[in-house]
């Protein structure tokens, strides 16, 4: 068979099973810890997912059943899919992992070698995951979050247990509702980390 072709196909199927959604009608809880200049730019703008894009997606889903089967399996966790809303507009949104066999929050997260001796070497999770559970504990009602990472690579893992900090969440609610304000106003807000690329 042509190679070629072969290799089409495969790339075919990916973007096909990515679950990659290039324009959502509502905002991810996920979100709220990226840029704000980023987070309106992509919901104004539907984002067209490259063969990178597609493959990445792909790898985070596949990574995350990976790792939340052997955690059922070792009887750290429970599969238990379950969508978030938040209170003050239901376009607010995350979709929770699993929870612990205690009934915390589980957020899983698989990383590549380079990011995962970040966190490794720092000890703390990633400040974008760090609002994205506590935003899942406020909108949930759990009061802790353990956080699992994998590296793709050696398949080692680390793990977090994190509180529920009310006044941090409050903060991340507030710059959600700065999101969605936004996003009603058809505008994209300025930048706030300093790596955003213009316009």
């Amino acid at each position: 068979m042509n190679i070629l072709l072969l290799q089409q196909q495969i790339n075919e199927y990916i973007a096909a099973n990515s679950r990659f959604e290039p324009h959502r009608a509502y905002l991810g809880m996920s979100k709220i810890g990226d840029c704000p200049r980023r987070v309106t730019r992509e919901l104004l703008h539907r984002l067209i997912p490259t063969d990178e894009i597609h493959r990445m997606s792909y790898t985070g889903y596949d990574q995350e059943a990976s790792i939340l089967k052997m955690l059922v399996e070792a009887r750290i966790a429970l599969p238990y899919k379950r969508e978030l809303v938040s209170q003050f507009d239901e376009r607010l949104r995350g979709h929770i992992d699993a929870v612990t066999v205690e009934n915390d929050l589980l957020e899983i997260k698989s990383l590549s070698s380079l990011k995962f001796q970040r966190v490794d070497q720092t000890r703390r999770i990633h400040p974008r995951h760090y609002v994205q559970v506590q935003l899942y504990m406020r909108y949930g009602g759990y009061r802790q979050a353990l956080v699992v990472y994998r590296n793709r690579d050696t398949y080692e893992h680390l793990l977090f247990r994190i509180a529920y900090d009310p006044a941090q969440a409050e903060n991340y609610e507030q710059k959600a509702k700065r999101i969605l304000a936004a996003w009603d106003e058809k505008l994209i807000l300025p930048c706030e980390c300093g790596h955003c690329k213009r316009p």
